[in-house]
C-alpha cells in the first residue's frame, strides 16, 4: 500500500478555506515535477559539495602525508647511522681499555702496524714472481 506523505486539509478557522470549506487548489501535475526535480537538484549540489570538499581535503592533506613518509625515512636512516657510530664507539673502549691492562696485545698491535722494538731489526725481501700472494705490477707482466 502507498503511505500518503501529505498531511490532510484542515479548514481555516477565520473561515478562509473557500466556500463550503472546500480543500485549496491541487497543484497542477506538470508543477508537481517541477518541484521533484527542484528537489533532486538540491540534494544533487550538496552532495557535490560535499564530495568536492572532500577531495580538497584530500588534496591539502597528500603532500603533508609525503611529508611525513619522507621525515620517517630520514628518521631510520638517522638510527642506523647511531646505531653503527654506537658499535663503533664500544669497540674503541673495549681497544682502550686492553691497551690500559693487557702488554701482548700493545705488542701484537703495533707490530700489525709495522712498528719494531728499537734493538729489533726488520729485514723486508722482495717479493718472488712465482709466489701467488704478491700482487702483479700496474704495468703487466
Amino acid at each position: 500500500m502507498r503511505r500518503c506523505t501529505a498531511e490532510p486539509w484542515i479548514p481555516d478557522r477565520r473561515g478562509s478555506g473557500g466556500a463550503g470549506g472546500s480543500p485549496p487548489v491541487a497543484l497542477a501535475a506538470g508543477m508537481r515535477h517541477a518541484v521533484n526535480y527542484w528537489v533532486v537538484i538540491y540534494r544533487f549540489a550538496w552532495g557535490a559539495l560535499l564530495v568536492l570538499c572532500a577531495i580538497g581535503l584530500i588534496l591539502i592533506f597528500i603532500p603533508k602525508i609525503n611529508e611525513m613518509r619522507e621525515l620517517r625515512e630520514r628518521r631510520e636512516a638517522f638510527e642506523k647511522e647511531t646505531a653503527a657510530t654506537r658499535d663503533a664507539i664500544r669497540e674503541r673502549m673495549i681497544k682502550l681499555e686492553r691497551f690500559a691492562d693487557d702488554a701482548a696485545f700493545v705488542e701484537r698491535t703495533a707490530r700489525e702496524e709495522g712498528m719494531i722494538k728499537t734493538n729489533e731489526v726488520l729485514f723486508r725481501f722482495p717479493a718472488r714472481s712465482g709466489d701467488e700472494t704478491t700482487t702483479p705490477s700496474p704495468a703487466g707482466p
